[in-house]
């Protein structure tokens, strides 16, 4: 059949050139000057040139008289069934792109370039092989989306996220974006974050970092001193991975998060795009203390310790006032507001002051008016959250009073984690302010979940959030699978529209494209089956179906993994229990199954881009039993020191081999083309996920223990923050790094730029110093004999000190030092109890600038 269709495209093509005969040009003209119409008809140039080589395109303004144009043309008396829908309608000379917005002229103009046989995804643009023929009179078009409101969400927090993009790569994510359809744009802003200062009464609001492998902290991050030296490092360019924003000095990056961001919130409405800021609102980091604290006493309200800023008040008004003020200063273009908290619950976490509130602790007035609310809903108890967000409604009040004055046509939302939370909040929160809940345990499909959003959604605007993958479990390997009956769902929960929140993009592409197809017309409710073989003809030329039977299974069955939101990416006392799988032999079984099935790929048949994707499936299926039979005997080594089988644990540790792993993934990245959020990915690799190994082999006596003493960069404002530094040297060798936080004494540190050498980096010790010799993951070093050897720093004579080795209470080495320059060491013999280097200066402060315990 489909040696068929193509013959029949290749005698089509020659009838167009026959009806063409005599015509070498064919003209795109926008007639609407919009940036965003211009910039779709270059596209359109880009695509048509590149499928049909016979003829020339060119962008112009004006209609050629007597030439066959293609017509860009925005009417809002076209009556379409709405804003965004469109038609393409076919006449001898013509072919018009018709729509009532210039965004519906942009959905038609890809439209026309999708059934003509362009795919569009998040990755990239895959041109036909056999571009269906370009004959006016037989095309006619017609599209609408079903949801007004179509929201593609990164969140600023990981490497692996938009926070590690440059400019560059904000506009390949609203490009593709726009190519599938999405037409909003979100961001999210923790309190800490750069992207959003603040100065008011003298004072500017204290910042926290966009973060980089240096500098920085939220939700885990780690840092390193080279990111070129680790395993598979030869994908990076330079020392320090980030963004160009966020490599700045301390006291630019305000300025310079601020500036990137006003650039690609531009781009993206210059490219017909809403734009949705996300503003946390009841955290401690988004109350900064500096500010309120300079308002008048009258004006606040203190709860669990904090001041924060009274709504109500006039002056506290003036406080939401600047915030909102400089926020729209900053971003103009803001089309979305969502107030942000921390998900409501009976005991709030994660830093939230406002939903710490009980009805004992609110002010008077307010506790009378929460109290009638609940008077007129007997179904609820005075407990929390309900007081909690009866106070963050004042917060939405005073908002949409702001908004009202200053930007009257931004939509107010609220959001949070969870889908329970609008239920919760709507006895509180005014009808006017949208719901934005994110769907944090992926049961949107659930019948009592879709019964309470459904009564959520008769009074208001509501935008479930789904989820791509998943930071805190499910971060790597398949995407979710996509909702069945998608928009079927959002009809039956009465939402306006819905979201999808991601950090890194490929290989999430699919599930994009999927739930986007599920909210059109044409396409409604499309099965990912669908959406899969669409996906294969775009890649293949031939019948050979072994790679839509894979891409079913993958979609489907592949293993999720790893989290982006601690020290770890997946606990090495853990089994791996997710989504149908029981253990980690499990996984690499199944994975070698597909494996099997790709190799009987013709590869032959497969386009450019179906090699890349082919060959990255590949190597993903390698890597993920690569990865697994690591984490098989890992967790086994680990259970059999619980139970006290040294010789057991030391068996399934001297069989795993976690580095190759990570450049087996290194390599898979590198072929493909790494994006950021890969990069991000191998630095979890590295710096979360091999050091649990390290820690094993360390544990059992297989590895020595290294300790560079060095500075080390902490961030206060950060949440979940990460808490290891670590050092690579040019061996490859990694190692923790101890500077005065982790020493817990008065220190002192220095390093150059770029320290390549432990020598070259210190800690200066002036009194009476305890340092832990542990593992990299801080755990117990096993009975046994060591040599403990002190690195002296580079060119530095050292005064004469005492070195103790304190085994508990018990001192079971000591030793005077005097005027030692190199390297010094000794043997001991533990038994296994906590373990303590312990530095007596008897003059001058100490210099150490590094140490090592070798198992002997």
């Amino acid at each position: 059949m489909r040696n068929i269709i193509t013959l029949f495209s290749i005698f089509s093509i020659g009838l167009l050139f026959t009806y063409c005969s005599g015509k070498n040009k064919i003209y795109i003209v926008y007639e609407n000057d919009s940036p965003a119409i211009i910039e779709t008809s270059e596209q359109l140039l880009v695509c048509l040139s590149n499928s049909y080589k016979h003829y020339q395109f060119k962008v112009v303004s004006d209609k050629m008289d007597g030439q066959s144009n293609i017509v860009l043309r925005a009417n809002p008396e076209f009556g379409l069934d709405n804003d965004e829908a469109y038609r393409v309608v076919g006449k001898e000379n013509e072919l018009a792109i018709e729509g009532n917005t210039e965004r519906a002229v942009i959905y038609g103009a890809y439209g026309l370039l999708k059934a003509l046989g362009w795919s569009f995804n998040i990755s990239s643009d895959i041109p036909p092989t056999h571009p269906r023929p370009l004959v006016f009179t037989n095309i006619q078009l017609k599209d609408a989306p079903l949801k007004d409101t179509r929201i593609i969400f990164n969140w600023h927090n990981f490497l692996s996220g938009c926070t590690g993009w440059d400019f560059e790569d904000w506009q390949t994510w609203i490009d593709q974006s726009v190519k599938i359809g999405y037409n909003t744009m979100m961001v999210h802003a923790y309190g800490n974050n750069p992207m959003q200062p603040l100065y008011l009464n003298g004072h500017n609001k204290k910042t926290g970092f966009l973060t980089t492998t240096r500098k920085g902290r939220d939700w885990g991050a780690q840092h390193v001193n080279d990111v070129r030296l680790m395993h598979g490092g030869e994908v990076f360019d330079s020392s320090e991975f980030g963004s160009k924003a966020a490599k700045v000095s301390l006291e630019k990056r305000s300025l310079a998060a601020v500036n990137i961001m006003k650039d690609v919130f531009k781009y993206a409405s210059q490219n017909s795009m809403d734009i949705c800021y996300a503003i946390d609102v009841d955290t401690w980091m988004a109350n900064p203390q500096e500010i309120i604290n300079t308002f008048p006493p009258e004006a606040l309200l203190e709860i669990n310790g904090y001041n924060t800023v009274n709504p109500e008040h006039p002056a506290g008004k003036r406080y939401y006032e600047a915030q909102i003020g400089r926020l729209f200063s900053d971003y103009p273009e803001i089309t979305h507001l969502a107030a942000w908290m921390r998900r409501p619950r009976k005991n709030p976490s994660n830093g939230s002051i406002w939903l710490n509130y009980d009805s004992e602790t609110l002010p008077d007035k307010w506790r009378i008016e929460y109290f009638e609310i609940l008077e007129k809903h007997p179904e609820l108890k005075d407990e929390k959250p309900y007081p909690g967000l009866f106070a963050i409604s004042k917060i939405i009040k005073v908002y949409r009073e702001i908004l009202d004055n200053q930007k009257p046509e931004v939509e107010l939302m609220l959001g949070s984690w969870a889908l329970d939370y609008p239920a919760q909040a709507d006895p509180f929160i005014p009808k006017y302010c949208s719901f934005i809940p994110l769907d944090y345990s992926y049961v949107f499909d659930q019948p009592d979940v879709i019964d309470k959003l459904s009564q959520v959604g008769l009074n208001r605007k509501l935008y479930p959030i789904v989820w791509a993958h998943h930071d805190d479990h499910r971060y790597i390997g398949r995407p979710y699978k996509p909702y069945k009956n998608f928009n079927s769902l959002l009809n039956a929960t009465n939402s306006n529209g819905y979201g999808v929140i991601h950090w890194t993009t490929h290989p999430l592409d699919l599930l994009f494209e999927n739930y986007e197809r599920q909210v059109w017309l044409n396409s409604q409710d499309e099965g990912l089956e669908i959406t899969i073989e669409n996906y294969y003809h775009a890649l293949i030329n031939s019948d050979d179906e072994n790679l839509k039977i894979y891409f079913q299974l993958w979609f489907t069955e592949g293993p999720m993994f790893g989290r982006e939101t601690s020290d770890y990416f997946i606990r090495p006392n853990d089994d791996y229990k997710l989504d149908g799988y029981k253990s980690s032999l499990e996984v690499i079984e199944k994975s070698k199954q597909r494996l099997t099935l790709l190799n009987q790929v013709d590869k032959g048949s497969l386009n450019k881009q179906g090699i890349k994707e082919y060959e990255y499936q590949v190597g993903m299926e390698k890597f993920i039993i690569s990865f697994f039979n690591n984490h098989h005997h890992i967790y086994h080594s680990h259970m059999s020191l619980n139970n006290g089988d040294i010789e057991e644990a030391l068996h399934h540790a001297r069989k795993v081999d976690p580095e190759a792993s990570i450049k087996l993934y290194a390599e898979i990245i590198s072929q493909y083309g790494p994006t950021k959020g890969e990069k991000g990915i191998l630095i979890s690799l590295n710096l979360r996920w091999l050091p649990d190994y390290i820690d094993l082999r360390q544990s059992l006596g297989l590895e020595k223990i290294h300790i560079n003493f060095q500075p080390t960069s902490h961030d206060p404002l950060a949440q979940g923050a990460g808490h290891n530094t670590f050092f690579i040297d040019q061996n490859g060798v990694m190692w923790v790094g101890f500077g005065e936080n982790e020493v817990k004494q008065s220190s002192r540190a220095s390093i150059s730029d770029e320290a390549l050498l432990i020598e070259n980096s210190w800690i200066e010790l002036g009194i009476i110093t305890k340092i832990p010799l542990k593992t990299i993951r801080g755990k117990k070093l096993m009975s046994g004999r060591y040599n403990v050897e002190l690195i002296n720093p580079k060119n530095s004579n050292n005064p004469s000190f005492k070195v103790e080795l304190l085994e508990g209470d018990n001192i079971i080495h000591s030793e005077e030092l005097t005027n030692w320059n190199s390297v010094h060491s000794f043997e001991i013999e533990t038994s296994g109890e906590e373990l303590y280097l312990q530095v007596s200066p008897t003059g001058q402060p100490v210099r150490l600038a590094g140490l090592k315990v070798s198992p002997l």
